[in-house]
């Protein structure tokens, strides 16, 4: 019986830990300007698009001009609220209304200021 002889040995405590059985607030949603919503959105459409990069804008047709099907449309919706921190059920026929990135951008700047976490500068 090895196991019995040796000494219990502890971790030691450390005076800056606190010892609580609950879980650490979340720290606070960013804030967000409308320009970085703008930057956001055209970075996360390129990663989606199936173009050169001179070619994609926020106000090219995700369908028609960026050549973006129905699933990847879905994903770049995902993307956007996981991006953005915004917990909306994910329809499909929200993504299917957005007919540019200009358009999703600004549904997403107005999601943001519903939840006043859109600075004006």
């Amino acid at each position: 019986m090895f196991f019995l002889q040796r000494p219990l040995t502890r971790i030691p405590f450390q005076s800056n830990q606190i010892r609580t059985i609950f879980k650490r607030s979340a720290p606070p949603p960013k804030l967000w300007k409308k320009e970085q919503v703008d930057k956001k959105v055209y970075q996360v459409l390129f990663t989606y698009s199936n173009i050169e990069e001179d070619k994609v804008s926020l106000y090219s047709s995700i369908e028609k001009d960026l050549l973006v099907d129905e699933r990847q449309r879905y994903g770049l919706y995902l993307d956007l609220l996981n991006e953005f921190e915004l917990s909306i059920a994910p329809y499909r026929s929200l993504v299917r209304d957005w007919q540019s990135g200009k358009e999703a951008a600004d549904w997403i700047a107005a999601n943001l200021e519903e939840k006043q976490r859109l600075i004006d500068c």
